[in-house]
């Protein structure tokens, strides 16, 4: 069996290790089908495959199956995500890798709601509640986003890049400065006062994780002409959002939000 390096995976199956923490997504189009209704108030991110307003998200899923990643019986030490939790994250929250950066006195408060993921969702606490008028907040006009181009990170994972459709241009520098305001309405009160990734905000869908650095490795000779052909088959074809919210997750497949709040 493949050596395990990365710690959100816990085997090829592929299973998924506990990881917790908060995020902001892009709510995906069509929350009747495209959500699952878990227990009071908590909704699941559940793609489905036949629903033509994802339709850009069936259309890269089954580019990975043409390389030979849709599966983990791959060369590539390659744990697909499963459909059902496809997704574009507007702003990372505080999880358990970068949780050091909270303040001091938060951190004890913090563990207790990583633990109780996704019911403490459901709690009014201050890492549930951020400074905008909505915890899902509609945006003024809807963001189209297309394919850009593959890319492998660190060997870690293999995502989708995005990029704004033309028409799209000032929506989306719109949404680049109320990433801010969130950043430092929210986040930096927690004690979030450096985070690179307000800087360089790449939009993308995560499609996978490599086991290993070498399974990565294998695909960077491939990375190009795997693109060159994915631009061809999304051509014409976008993603639309109007809103996004505060999800809870407790590992990389698995996100929830509240209606409740």
């Amino acid at each position: 069996m493949p050596n395990i390096t990365n710690h959100k995976i816990t085997d090829l199956a592929p299973t998924w290790a506990d990881f917790r923490g908060f995020t902001f997504l892009f709510d995906n189009p069509n929350s009747a089908a495209n959500l699952l209704d878990i227990n009071h108030n908590l909704h699941k991110v559940n793609c489905s495959k036949s629903d033509t307003s994802i339709a850009f998200y069936r259309v890269l899923n089954e580019r990975l199956v043409d390389i030979g990643l849709g599966s983990s019986t791959n060369p590539y030490s390659f744990c697909p995500l499963p459909f059902h939790s496809y997704h574009v994250t507007y702003l990372d929250g505080i999880n358990d890798k970068n949780k050091a950066n909270l303040n001091p006195a938060d951190r004890v408060a913090f563990n207790t709601f990583l633990k109780n993921l996704p019911d403490s969702l459901k709690s009014d606490t201050k890492f549930t509640r951020f400074q905008v008028p909505h915890l899902s907040e509609k945006l003024e006009h809807p963001i189209h986003f297309e394919f850009d181009k593959l890319s492998n990170w660190g060997n870690k994972v293999l995502a989708a890049r995005l990029k704004p459709s033309l028409e799209s241009k000032e929506v989306y520098q719109i949404l680049l400065r109320n990433r801010k305001r969130i950043f430092e309405n929210f986040l930096c009160p927690l004690g979030f006062s450096k985070r690179p990734e307000l800087k360089d905000y790449t939009p993308h869908i995560s499609l996978g994780y490599f086991a290993n650095k070498e399974g990565g490795e294998l695909t960077l000779t491939e990375i190009e002409e795997w693109t060159k052909t994915w631009k061809l088959m999304t051509e014409n074809k976008t993603i639309t959002f109007h809103h996004f919210s505060l999800y809870g997750f407790t590992d990389m497949a698995t996100f929830v939000k509240t209606s409740q709040l």
